[in-house]
């Protein structure tokens, strides 16, 4: 027999032996457990004990223990989920849940009674009991006297997860009954994220040792100990500890190389070596310059790791979340497996509450879902809908074919450091590269100055030391992976760093008017007859018609009015739609019908002219016009408008903020295009441009010298976006295609704050290098001149990283800087 079960407890109610683990009624009285048989125990004993002042506190369930291995592992529990048998998703033990108490009125009655007796306050009456407890068909084990939570041990299932728990979260009116639910944290990592910025004390022992000793170099003759082989031998220990520290400290985001920005500083040390054992005459400032170089480097780099301390943190949260284990289908089973396992094609199962671990496509159910990471605002997902890694299902099921894994995953890409064009993919190849150049323009003024070899070699070092290349690059990559990060907060994507950097360089910003600043979706405001012979619901019926049979979203307007009014689609044959334009076709008794724009219709040698005053109207109201005609002549014409898509204003504003011009393009007349663009604030228009002449006018405007980003949907604008510089696809996240920006919400607010990102980037790293190379720019031309003492030029190195660091520091956070949804 075990410990647990010799171990009983006294009923405080009724004094019989009451075994812990199954006790049917647990308390919490004046902060301590407590064990009934039941409820009417409980009663007795608070009646009894008038100084109880937390008389009926919620049952509380009793702390998880640990439970022996079993021999041999029971049966998994099968589970059907979606037609498919669910394996091994739960541990090598089972679980029963015991019945609700079964108490009559009178207990109750007695037990409101009992609260409200004496001279103590009435207290609150218990209506609803404690969802069950989990009991394990195992020898029960003591119980010891606080509450740890201990996690179930890995048995010897190969489906176990490690980060599946028994919960007991039910509503207080479910049913005390049903078994507790399992939850599987899809988003716990199998295997931690070593940040390792450091966080530690032991991490912080070998660059503190190493900046003591260098201080100490060019800080022993101030405490009268200038003697130059002590102030040598600490400028060889100092070194030596920097090659120890460069070789183990984390590798900066963006660093190739860790050993380059040690150079000069080595460089220095052994340089001031050589001198104290010769005997020159700037032995001690070599030395001093030395103990400087290495002091300043070791106070850069550790900056450095510490502004990158929020990107490695937002980078191991999303890692954590979106890798771990998941739900993978296998036949007509699903088995938990780890992330790192799933391949192309496989098919992953999300439910309530987890977070999808893979890009794809659902192949089956539905669900409501937030659709990125670290995200707020819910949709809803169906069958062949693409969604992205990071997605949580907040209720339904789907089941997602992996089109992306691993490190292909949008979210999980590596962005940084991957600069390798442009400003920020010169600076990142060019700034280790300039080192030798600095040190050599340096060299080169102290050897025409006729100082001795040491000397120039010393001074050239020390212009290598006023180049901060772990600052500079740190600079740069800090500020493009907060850029990225606070898009991928607000559900924004960009391709690579170079679409990063082009979208920042964009000027203008071509909108295509439908589906991206109006709504989309048209309706029906007149409908005029110009013929007696053809009235209202005969020429609805002839625009519907010949609408309906293209799946647009004026043709959808336009059945639902005909069917409104009682009226169905004329029957047409040899349909011709026109992009753009309209449709021609043939009536059931052979005559040409033409419905769509005044384009069309002059195109076809048919005269407008009788409805020119009220299409006027109509597009002065922002409205589109279809004209009707029959057999040649006008017959009539219907007015369609659009409401703008919400959030469109604040769209146009925030280019405006950014500096960007919004350019209008749209298919519809000046009159029309004026009226939407006056609505918008918007300046610059391009009316009656056809979707196939779009990609042309995007061009031309770039050859303007403009670098122009386009803000369309898939597949209607397609054209346009293929023309852009930077294409902005609206809801197109998770999609094939080579877009520079992919969406996550076909919100046109959040095309305007990817570009309004990118721009803030730009000019956030401009300043950022300007502030990182001002110093090294100043100790260059100090050293060349002679104006500047070598011992200040490591300080200038690290004034660089200082000043880069601060220009490119948060100044908000990523939630105070997306738009509002």
């Amino acid at each position: 027999m075990s410990q647990a079960v010799q171990e009983r407890v006294e009923c405080l109610g009724c004094g019989k032996a009451t075994d812990p683990l199954r006790a049917g009624h647990v308390a919490i009285l004046d902060g301590q457990f407590r064990y009934f048989c039941g409820l009417p125990c409980k009663a007795a004993y608070v009646s009894a004990s008038p100084k109880i002042t937390t008389s009926l506190d919620h049952t509380a369930d009793p702390p998880r223990v640990a439970f022996p291995a079993y021999e041999t592992p029971p049966p998994p529990r099968s589970e059907q989920v979606g037609g498919l048998v669910e394996r091994s998703l739960e541990s090598g033990t089972r679980s029963r849940t015991p019945s609700k108490p079964n108490l009559d009125a009178e207990t109750d009655a007695d037990l409101d009674a009992t609260a409200t007796s004496g001279d103590e306050p009435a207290r609150p009456t218990m209506r609803s009991y404690p969802s069950a407890t989990v009991v394990p068909e195992v020898e029960p084990v003591s119980m010891p006297s606080v509450t740890p939570t201990v996690t179930p041990e890995r048995t010897s299932t190969p489906y176990l997860s490690p980060s599946i728990e028994y919960a007991q979260e039910l509503d207080e009116e479910e049913p005390a009954s049903l078994p507790a639910p399992l939850t599987l944290r899809s988003g716990a990592s199998s295997s931690p994220v070593s940040v390792r910025p450091i966080a530690s004390r032991e991490a912080l022992v070998l660059p503190i040792a190493t900046v003591a000793l260098g201080v100490a170099t060019f800080a022993a003759p101030l405490a009268g100990f200038g003697a130059l082989p002590l102030r040598a031998g600490l400028a060889l220990a100092a070194g030596a500890l920097l090659l120890v520290w460069t070789a183990r400290k984390p590798k900066a985001l963006g660093e190739d190389l860790p050993v380059v920005s040690a150079l000069a500083p080595i460089g220095l040390v052994m340089v001031a070596c050589v001198a104290v054992a010769r005997h020159i005459d700037q032995a001690g400032v070599i030395a001093s310059t030395a103990g400087a170089a290495v002091a300043f480097n070791v106070l850069s780099q550790l900056l450095v790791l510490r502004a990158e301390a929020d990107v490695r943190g937002y980078s191991a949260e999303l890692s954590s979340l979106v890798d771990g284990e998941a739900r993978r289908v296998l036949g007509s089973e699903v088995t938990t497996v780890d992330t790192t396992t799933i391949r192309l094609g496989d098919k992953i199962v999300v439910r309530e509450g987890e977070t999808l671990s893979v890009d794809g496509e659902v192949v089956e159910g539905s669900g409501t879902v937030v659709p990125w990471a670290f995200g707020s605002s819910e949709t809803t997902k169906r069958v062949g809908d693409p969604v992205i890694a990071g997605l949580r299902v907040v209720s339904g099921e789907l089941v997602v074919a992996a089109t992306a894994v691993g490190r292909e995953r949008l979210v999980t890409k590596p962005f940084v450091g991957r600069e390798t064009s442009g400003l920020f993919g010169l600076v990142r190849t060019w700034t280790p590269r300039s080192l030798p150049l600095v040190c050599a323009l340096v060299g080169a003024a102290e050897f025409a100055s006729n100082a001795s070899w040491l000397v120039v070699i010393a001074a050239a070092l020390g212009a290598g030391a006023s180049l901060s290349v772990a600052g500079t690059l740190a600079t740069l990559t800090l500020a493009t992976a907060r850029a990225q990060q606070d898009a991928l907060a607000s559900g924004i994507a960009f391709k690579d760093p170079r679409a990063l950097e082009v979208a920042g360089m964009s000027d203008v910003a071509v909108l295509c008017s439908r589906g991206t600043v109006l709504m989309g979706e048209p309706e029906v405001i007149a409908v005029d007859s110009l013929v007696a012979a053809y009235p209202k619901k005969r020429v609805l019926a002839f625009a519907s018609g010949a609408e309906s049979s293209t799946a647009t979203p004026s043709g959808k307007a336009l059945l639902g009015a005909a069917t409104s009014e009682g009226s169905s689609p004329e029957a047409l044959r040899s349909v011709l739609r026109h992009d753009g334009l309209g449709v021609t076709a043939l009536l059931a008794n052979g005559e040409p019908l033409v419905v769509g724009s005044r384009a069309l219709l002059l195109k076809e040698r048919i005269s407008v002219a009788a409805s020119e005053d009220r299409v006027r109207e109509l597009e002065a109201q922002g409205a589109s016009v279809l004209l009707v005609a029959v057999g040649g002549k006008l017959v009539g014409l219907v007015g369609l408008q659009d409401a703008l898509r919400p959030g469109a204003r604040a769209a146009i504003q925030r280019l405006l903020d950014a500096r960007v011009e919004p350019v209008l393009v749209s298919g519809e007349t000046r009159e029309a295009c004026e009226t939407l663009a006056r609505a918008l604030d918007i300046e610059h228009i391009r009316p009656e441009v056809l979707p196939s002449d779009r990609a042309a006018e995007v061009r031309t405007l770039g050859e303007g010298g403009h670098v122009v980003a386009v803000l369309g949907r898939v597949p209607s604008d397609d054209a346009a976006l293929a023309a852009a510089d930077v294409s902005i696809a609206l809801g197109s996240i998770g999609q094939s295609g080579d877009f520079s920006v992919v969406l996550a919400t076909d919100d046109v607010r959040s095309a305007a704050h990817a570009l309004s990102l990118a721009r803030g980037l730009r000019e956030r790293a401009r300043v950022g290098l300007g502030s990182a190379f001002a110093p090294t720019l100043i100790a260059v031309l100090g050293l060349g001149f002679g104006v500047m003492p070598l011992v200040l030029a490591p300080l200038a190195g690290f004034l660089a990283t200082v000043f880069g660091l601060l220009a490119v520091r948060r100044v908000s956070s990523a939630e105070e800087s997306r738009p509002s949804h």
